[in-house]
């Protein structure tokens, strides 16, 4: 019984991994359940033991995503302020996410938002929603202690501006590995380049 529990954990989780990575690469709509099953390597029936639906497997990669960044979050809370936000991007983001090659697994669904169920928007909103809180605090300390700068707006304003800067160097950077002509360390120079450029505009004061 334990062997048995133990292997439908595995499969479950094999399950998320390998969605996580199909919707990063593919978006939402660019998956199938065949897909899934042919890369995990089980029947497509079998997907429906662990999901009853395309919809609510969706929902758990995105909750177990949103719980992987609050556990981040906490990991790195005791940085400096501008140090969180250099983990922000380059750490959660460029190691752990696979920026440069992949979208967001979150910011990946947006193509089709209006077509979402509500229960799967909701679902996106909350992983954005732990990330806005932790920047929302690093940046509101930072502003505190004079390492970032207060002219260029609210905690709030700049942690809204560095999640979307953040978006669109993904979007940038995947781009220019789907032309073929880039290789994975050049994609990430350009995510790279891209953030620490929004960086250096909000962690530095302006002549």
């Amino acid at each position: 019984m334990a062997n048995t529990t133990t292997s439908k954990i595995d499969t479950r989780e094999q399950l998320l991994d390998t969605a996580q990575s199909l919707i990063q690469k593919a978006s939402y709509d660019g998956f199938s359940f065949r897909d899934l099953a042919e890369q995990v390597g089980i029947r497509k029936a079998s997907i429906y033991h662990h999901f009853p639906s395309k919809e609510a497997l969706a929902v758990a990669m995105l909750e177990r995503a949103r719980e992987g960044v609050v556990r981040w979050s906490s990991s790195n809370a005791g940085l400096a302020p501008t140090k969180q936000l250099e983990a922000y991007c380059f750490d959660l983001y460029l190691k752990w996410l696979g920026a440069g090659t992949r979208l967001c697994p979150a910011g990946a669904f947006s193509s089709g938002w209006s077509t979402l169920p509500a229960d799967l928007q909701h679902a996106v909103k909350a992983v954005f929603r732990e990330q806005r809180t932790f920047l929302e605090t690093a940046l509101a300390a930072g502003i505190a202690d004079g390492s970032i700068d207060e002219t260029q707006g609210s905690a709030s304003d700049l942690a809204e501006w560095l999640m979307a800067a953040v978006q669109g160097a993904l979007v940038t950077a995947r781009i220019n590995f789907d032309t073929r002509s880039a290789s994975k360390k050049s994609c990430e120079a350009t995510f790279t380049r891209l953030c620490q450029q929004t960086l250096n505009y909000i962690c530095h004061k302006q002549a």
